[in-house]
């Protein structure tokens, strides 16, 4: 059975080789339109409870996906080695 296998893909060798470059070829040709979209709401319906309550929140407050962490030292400066460690 391998013997077979073997063989015929010794004997179509150019063949295959030749349709083998040309599906990558073909392939290639479209990598420039691969893309890839993050936005989660591609997930959820428009009505989906979930996804509703989201852009209510998202009205009210911001569109940001940014968190922003506010540090204050309590005495002396934030800069100072002691702080710094602690951070």
């Amino acid at each position: 059975m391998t013997g077979t296998i073997v063989d015929a893909l010794l004997r179509w060798r150019y063949v295959l080789s030749a349709l083998l470059l040309g599906v990558v070829i073909w392939l290639a040709n479209g990598i420039g339109t691969l893309s890839f979209a993050s936005d989660f709401r591609l997930f959820f319906d428009a009505d989906d409870p979930v996804r509703v309550s989201y852009e209510d929140m998202e009205r009210e407050f911001t569109q940001s996906y940014t968190l922003l962490y506010v540090l204050e030292a309590t005495e002396g400066d934030l800069f100072s080695r002691e702080h710094l460690q602690a951070l």
